[in-house]
């Protein structure tokens, strides 16, 4: 079992200097946002724009129940199995209620990942982008991100 997508800032990522190589392919790479307003913090977004960011986040890895491939062999970006299943790892009630993290951040922190596929896994804290390491940081510890939306 390896990393999967929610908790996705915490599954850290390789330095973007040696991503050369390892471009992906797929529904992920390059799609535009969910309509949902990119600086509303993800604490404050609906149930039905959760839902919809949950259908946006699986577009982008390749589907529910898909997944992306890093070309060069290796890591693999598995997308949720199913809506429930991705709000279910979302769990945005479980958040910290201090984190910032806004739809826009999540966005880019998600998009990353499905432009960087090789390095997903590979690199942390630092090395990720500042989207992705404000998820994953104090203010926002108890997040899961993109993390365990694939299959046990």
């Amino acid at each position: 079992m390896g990393p999967s997508p929610l908790a996705i800032a915490a599954v850290g990522v390789l330095v973007l200097a040696v991503a050369g190589g390892c471009e992906s392919s797929g529904p992920g790479a390059g799609a535009s946002g969910p309509d949902v307003d990119p600086s509303k913090r993800m604490l404050a977004v609906s149930p039905e724009e959760e839902a919809f960011l949950c259908n946006w986040l699986a577009g982008e890895w390749g589907g529910y129940g898909g997944a992306l491939r890093c070309e060069a062999g290796g890591e693999i970006l598995a997308a949720p199995l199913s809506q429930p299943h991705c709000l279910m790892v979302l769990d945005l009630p479980r958040w910290t209620r201090s984190c910032p993290l806004t739809v826009g951040q999540f966005e880019s922190c998600i998009d990353w990942q499905a432009q960087n596929v090789c390095l997903v896994g590979i690199v942390s804290g630092p090395m990720l982008p500042a989207e992705c390491q404000l998820e994953l940081g104090p203010a926002c510890s108890n997040s899961t991100g993109a993390v365990d939306a694939g299959a046990d």
